[in-house]
């Protein structure tokens, strides 16, 4: 294994600059180097039952459930939110990603299995809170989407 891929630090080669590969392989010993001091949190559980509890939680009146897209460097995902007025705010209940942009690439999409799980959660919590729900783009991520 080579100094980077154990996570030297790139400036202790002079004269070299590191390629993204050599980043990422940098990374990527940092993080076996560290893995013991990592805490990784489980996700939370997106079970019906304890979203509408956390619904309930909230002290405004809930105008609504709405599933809309969102994502960062790892890819899309869906942010499951409970809207609300009197006072107006928006709760999110759950971030629901289901693998990385690699998906696009090797032809595994669609359908968006987020975007499934979504529609089905949103929609079961939406009829037992007795709001509406709204998905304005469930077929494939847009994130501008009203």
């Amino acid at each position: 294994m080579g100094n980077r891929a154990r996570g030297i630090p790139a400036e202790q080669f002079p004269g070299r600059h590191p390629t993204l590969d050599g980043c990422q392989l940098a990374v990527l010993g940092r993080f076996r180097i560290l893995a013991d001091r990592v805490v990784q949190r489980p996700e939370p559980p997106r079970d019906v039952v304890g979203l509408a509890a956390e619904v309930r939680s909230h002290s405004g009146r809930l105008a609504a459930i709405e599933a809309v897209w969102d994502g960062d460097t790892s890819g899309p995902f869906v942010c499951l939110v409970a809207v609300h007025d009197d006072p107006p705010a928006d709760q999110e209940l759950a971030l629901i990603p289901h693998g990385g942009d690699i998906r696009l690439l090797n032809g595994a999409l669609p359908p968006w299995p987020e975007a499934v799980e979504a529609d089905r959660t949103g929609r079961a919590l939406a009829a037992m809170s007795g709001a509406p729900f709204h998905f304005a783009s469930p077929e494939t991520p847009d994130d501008l989407a009203p």
